[in-house]
């Protein structure tokens, strides 16, 4: 009988406005967003973590964390009521996940967030290495140009007809949209993919 009615004001607390732990001080519309609907616990504003965790941890239900912030062991185990960690980030790295398998917790992240703008920095990238265009800059800083004018020419990436890729599986996909005609058409490129 203890347990019904223990789950019972469990459950009761949660209807009234579950709360949530945020460890950082994230996007503001993410925080406004959180404050509206929940009950919003800012960890970083605490001058004393411990003693801000004791006296609020029976209202928190939920945390919030990124790729620099999250959940350890020791944070989920001042917090006896978590039932769910959110990871404002792809990774969940900096999250516990035994300790969240054991205790039953939900671990949410999220996924693909960044993936077409890690594809377009990567086709990015070959064509900066291409045209040296790293190179290029550091030459006119540092002011070579008068000295050891002109700078060397680079190769036009329409001159590569293959381009072998190793691709991480993850990304392929969007890498690959990028790799394809009529993309490369304006550079005239084969491109030969291992995945």
């Amino acid at each position: 009988m203890a347990d019904e009615e223990e789950q019972q004001e469990k459950k009761q607390k949660k209807a009234e406005k579950a709360g949530v732990l945020v460890l950082g001080p994230f996007f503001p519309d993410l925080i406004q967003a959180i404050d509206s609907n929940f009950t919003l616990f800012k960890l970083w504003e605490a001058e004393d973590e411990q003693a801000f965790l004791a006296h609020n941890a029976g209202q928190i239900f939920a945390l919030v964390g990124d790729a620099s912030i999250g959940a350890t062991a020791h944070l989920i185990d001042a917090l006896p009521n978590l039932e769910m960690v959110s990871c404002f980030s792809v990774g969940t790295d900096k999250v516990d996940l035994v300790k969240c398998r054991e205790r039953g917790i939900v671990v949410t992240n999220t996924p693909d967030v960044l993936t077409d703008d890690t594809a377009d920095l990567a086709f990015a990238l070959v064509l900066t290495t291409m045209r040296r265009v790293c190179a290029a800059d550091r030459y006119i800083r540092e002011g070579l140009w008068p000295i050891h004018a002109p700078y060397p020419l680079s190769h036009t990436v329409k001159h590569i007809r293959n381009i072998n890729c190793y691709i991480c599986s993850c990304f392929d996909d969007y890498l690959l949209l990028r790799l394809d005609p009529p993309y490369l058409v304006l550079f005239g490129l084969i491109v030969d993919v291992n995945g």
